[in-house]
């Protein structure tokens, strides 16, 4: 195979994992891990291994508030047979969240077993969302997404959704609206289980990327994500019906509300939070799919008390 050395420098946002090790009010330290990559071992060149991770943090900024940026430096971790890594610690960190998604800046030094060196710089953000029984926390406190339920999503879907304090459920919408739900405050959930295959390979991306929460993947790719990674689910047709094989290896279930009707009582079985959507072609904007999952959360209660409600145009 030949060294591509472009491909090297492009695919790092996959090669190099994001890592939040500690979270807390005092301090964040976190690691930049090398990561192999995705094939044959047969078939990979070794001048392509990552051999030393190094480099500085930059930040934060907010396009919301004022900041005093600061660098820290990362030190390059070298333990036999470990992968190669970078790790730091920032101080009094600031948290990414809808209200004040506050980001940082990677400036990374890669070297290559072949000798040859790239510089390579990734914005992130560091987010505390966790589970928590039936639940999701951000930020130690509990959080209950509700918005669209979108074919796609570009800069305007964007816009609306942080004006109406909403989240998205969409297909990967690509690197560039990523970045922008990033900085403006927008959180999102990507489904992931109509594509091409090798969706868990997609997640690695993610890890960069603090607007993203959770994946929805399907039930032969479902796993779970490494620490820092987004949170990964499985969407079923039929709550009647499942077992506990079908989500135990997920961190939340995502199934549809069908309207007039409340999910069977099975769904209290479930211990783990679960996401309900339901479809109508009336919600033809965030505004009014915002509305709706709102009517939805205040029709299922106090039954249900679930993790979100969602609501989008169509009638899967």
């Amino acid at each position: 195979m030949k060294f591509n050395q472009d491909y090297l420098t492009n695919d790092l946002q996959h090669r190099i994992r994001l890592r939040l090790e500690e979270a807390t009010e005092n301090a964040a330290r976190l690691a930049f891990v090398a990561v192999a990559p995705q094939r044959d071992p047969d078939e990979g060149d070794p001048a392509d291994r990552i051999s030393a991770v190094s480099g500085v943090l930059y930040g934060p900024k907010c396009l919301y508030a004022r900041t005093l940026p600061t660098c820290f430096t990362l030190s390059g971790e070298l333990a036999p047979g470990a992968p190669a890594a970078a790790s730091g610690i920032i101080p009094e960190p600031c948290y990414w969240t809808e209200e004040l998604p506050f980001l940082y800046e990677a400036r990374l030094t890669v070297r290559y077993a072949s000798g040859v060196q790239r510089e390579w710089s990734h914005t992130f953000g560091l987010r505390r969302l966790e589970v928590h029984g039936r639940h999701l926390r951000m930020e130690r406190r509990r959080t209950v997404l509700r918005g669209l339920a979108s074919r796609g999503v570009d800069e305007s879907i964007l816009r609306q959704a942080r004006d109406c304090q909403a989240a998205l459920l969409a297909p990967h919408p690509g690197a560039d609206v990523l970045r922008q739900a990033d900085t403006i405050g927008v959180r999102l959930l990507i489904d992931l289980r109509e594509g091409s295959g090798g969706a868990v390979n997609e997640l690695a991306a993610f890890y960069w990327h603090p607007s993203v929460h959770a994946v929805l993947l399907s039930r032969e790719e479902l796993q779970r994500t490494d620490p820092g990674g987004p949170l990964a689910g499985v969407a079923v047709s039929d709550l009647d019906v499942v077992d506990g094989n079908s989500v135990d290896n997920g961190d939340f279930v995502v199934a549809v509300v069908i309207s007039g009707q409340r999910p069977p009582a099975t769904v209290h079985a479930i211990d783990k939070p679960v996401i309900a959507i339901r479809y109508d072609d009336a919600y033809v904007d965030v505004a009014s799919a915002r509305e709706a999952a709102d009517s939805l959360q205040a029709e299922l209660a106090p039954e249900f008390d679930l993790a979100g409600y969602f609501a989008g145009p169509g009638t899967r």
